[in-house]
């Protein structure tokens, strides 16, 4: 027999999920025990966050969820998350090291970048601030669920933003319980070729870079997400490519999809 109230009190701020669990329910009733199971599950996990924003109060504070984690952090409050000092990415000093790289989200502002050039479970994304020498932010290679490569529209010079996202970070799937996520990382890059001597690695300045940044980013990251089942994603011409002229490359296709959430937050 079907328990109406539990799965009506899992599903009762998705009313259109609801309908299609009651849909799917009526389809196959032979199913009725799993969707049940899903829902008394749902509510566990409702409770259990409910219970973590009571341990930090601070959750409830106005505002975006992501400058209140960001705040949380820089307070030294990370609520049950990781310590700082134990996160992967601050560890080693064998890192590929790009200045001035226009960072835009967690930050906006200009930091050097820097690729751990080690195995997947060593390392990953950081940025530091190139007048204190601290790491701002980073991400794990084996914490990224998804890294995309854009071509940016609507600038006369051609650019590439890459977009990181760590597992519980794409804002849609909540981390579970006693895990706080990374802040996704979003730069851009111009197409054009690193300066003289703004890659290093480690101590070492690397000089033999024929690539474009986008390209040598690419190959780095690819290198080691692949360790973790991972790859940059780039839009393919035939769902992105946009009937549109640019009226500054006439010459290009645009790739690139209207939309509008207010802010970037």
């Amino acid at each position: 027999m079907v328990n109406r109230a539990v799965i009506d009190k899992a599903f009762s701020e998705r009313p259109d999920l609801k309908k299609r669990v009651w849909d799917a329910i009526s389809q196959t009733p032979q199913h009725t025990d799993l969707f049940t199971g899903i829902a008394e599950y749902t509510i566990e996990l409702k409770r259990g966050n409910s219970a973590v924003a009571t341990l930090n109060p601070k959750v409830k504070d106005d505002g975006p969820a992501s400058k209140k984690r960001r705040l949380d952090a820089q307070n030294g409050d990370g609520g049950i998350g990781h310590d700082a000092a134990s996160e992967p990415w601050r560890e080693g000093s064998d890192y590929y090291a790009m200045g001035d790289i226009a960072f835009t989200v967690p930050q906006r502002k200009k930091l050097s970048l820097e690729l751990g050039n080690s195995t997947a479970t060593e390392g990953g994304l950081r940025a530091r601030n190139p007048s204190s020498g601290e790491l701002e932010f980073g991400i794990a290679w084996e914490d990224i669920e998804h890294a995309v490569c854009l071509p940016l529209p609507e600038k006369a010079q051609r650019q590439y933003t890459f977009c990181v996202f760590p597992r519980y970070g794409d804002g849609i799937t909540s981390p579970l319980e006693g895990i706080e996520a990374a802040e996704p990382m979003v730069w851009t890059v111009p197409d054009a070729s690193p300066k003289a001597a703004s890659v290093t690695c480690g101590k070492d300045v690397v000089t033999d870079i024929e690539d474009t940044y986008k390209a040598f980013l690419i190959g780095v990251l690819n290198q080691k997400l692949e360790t973790v089942g991972r790859m940059v994603i780039e839009p393919e011409e035939k769902q992105f490519a946009s009937s549109i002229v640019q009226s500054h490359r006439k010459g290009e296709k645009a790739f690139h999809v209207k939309a509008f959430r207010g802010s970037k937050d």
